[in-house]
């Protein structure tokens, strides 16, 4: 039975008594069970063109694993995933994800805005840079760490009986204008009260307590 009421239209299962299908007077769409299509209980390869804003959590649930992908048939395209804390279209307080098209590479966000590139990885080559757009090797694919400008590049290496403190473990550090006539240098830095050691083909070679 089909019938329409107050702006609204439903299909009733009139054997069983009960509205299997149902267009509200605002346009909400209500099923009373699954969607079967094909065979399935979910929806699959559905289209959603727009904007659409869902108000409750998505669940993508495969056994075979899930697959959510952003695609826009179309080269040299920017695509974005955006997490957040403001309304829908803010770009503030938060991070994400955006693939540039045009330049070859994807770009890992976070920040005030979260448009804020932090790691850039290289589409062609797999080169990773962090603080830098255009991370660049003399050879092969390695990391490329970019100070901000005037400061210092630093990798900190702790573990758990180092601690985790700014003053525990070892720095790698590449020093700017910040330190004065020692920029451009290169420090090792050993926090702990342990040696620094050096070895080469599995020797130690040189030791500094």
């Amino acid at each position: 039975k089909i019938y329409g009421s107050n702006g609204a239209f439903t299909i009733l299962d009139s054997t069983n008594g009960v509205n299997r299908f149902a267009i509200s007077s605002t346009g909400n769409i209500s099923l009373s069970n699954d969607l079967d299509v094909d065979g399935h209980t979910n929806l699959d390869n559905v289209s959603v063109a727009g904007v659409t804003t869902f108000a409750d959590n998505v669940s993508i649930i495969k056994s075979g694993g899930p697959i959510l992908e952003l695609c826009n048939n179309t080269n040299n395209t920017t695509m974005a995933l955006r997490l957040h804390e403001g309304v829908a279209g803010s770009t503030a307080n938060g991070g994400g994800m955006t693939y540039d098209g045009s330049a070859n590479k994807l770009h890992i966000t976070c920040g005030t805005n979260l448009t804020t590139n932090r790691i850039t990885i290289l589409r062609d080559d797999g080169q990773i840079g962090m603080g830098i757009a255009s991370p660049t090797q003399e050879s092969g694919t390695g990391l490329h760490i970019r100070g901000a400008t005037g400061g210092q590049t630093r990798i900190h290496l702790t573990n758990s009986d180092t601690g985790d403190t700014a003053t525990d473990g070892f720095y790698i550090i590449s020093q700017g204008a910040e330190s004065g006539g020692a920029s451009g240098e290169v420090m090792l830095q050993q926090k702990e009260n342990k040696a620094l050691k050096f070895a080469t083909n599995n020797l130690e070679r040189l030791r500094i307590t």
